[in-house]
């Protein structure tokens, strides 16, 4: 996270006295800013998470922003069943439901599910690239499968989950998902 100290700049004559005001100025910190994105009618959760990895507005949702981690806010209690193999992003190592993590984001679940739909084709949920920082909160990931998903053993990690980069779940249940060579839930 990028931080900035805006304080005041001592003069340089030895004869400065900071006033209470200066001193005060000079101990203000700026958080990084970041968007919060919802996802709505109007906001898919993909394209929320496009537009938190690439910092412009995709789709419905406004733009990330590449000073600080972009959070992705969910509906309450929504269930986001993934059927359609067409919404499937890939990589070198992974096939994943979801767009690629590839940059700092958050994402607040508020009870809600993301679950890929029993009969669907074989897809892990998330997958988390070298570059990305991703914290799930107060959700459930359930239902990913990493089966025969392609020629590298690494593509068949991590049903629910496979993470290269930085992760931490909070309040988050990873259930019923399944793996090949490891990682059923997580790898």
């Amino acid at each position: 996270m990028v931080q900035k100290n805006r304080g005041l700049a001592a003069p340089t004559s030895q004869s400065f006295k900071p006033t209470a005001l200066a001193m005060a100025l000079s101990l203000v910190v700026c958080e990084a800013h970041s968007a919060t994105i919802n996802v709505d009618m109007g906001c898919s959760l993909n394209d929320s998470i496009i537009s938190a990895n690439t910092n412009s507005a995709t789709g419905g949702c406004i733009a990330g922003d590449s000073a600080g981690t972009d959070t992705i806010v969910l509906p309450a209690s929504t269930t986001f069943s993934i059927l359609n193999a067409a919404a499937v992003y890939q990589t070198s190592l992974s096939i994943s439901a979801l767009p690629i993590i590839s940059s700092d984001i958050s994402i607040q679940g508020n009870g809600s599910t993301i679950e890929r739909m029993a009969g669907a084709d074989s897809f892990r949920i998330i997958y988390i690239d070298t570059n990305g920082t991703l914290t799930l909160e107060s959700m459930t990931i359930s239902g990913g499968y990493a089966m025969g998903l392609g020629p590298g053993y690494n593509f068949n990690y991590g049903g629910g989950i496979r993470n290269s980069g930085d992760l931490v779940l909070n309040d988050v249940t990873v259930t019923d998902n399944t793996a090949e060579r490891r990682g059923g839930g997580i790898s």
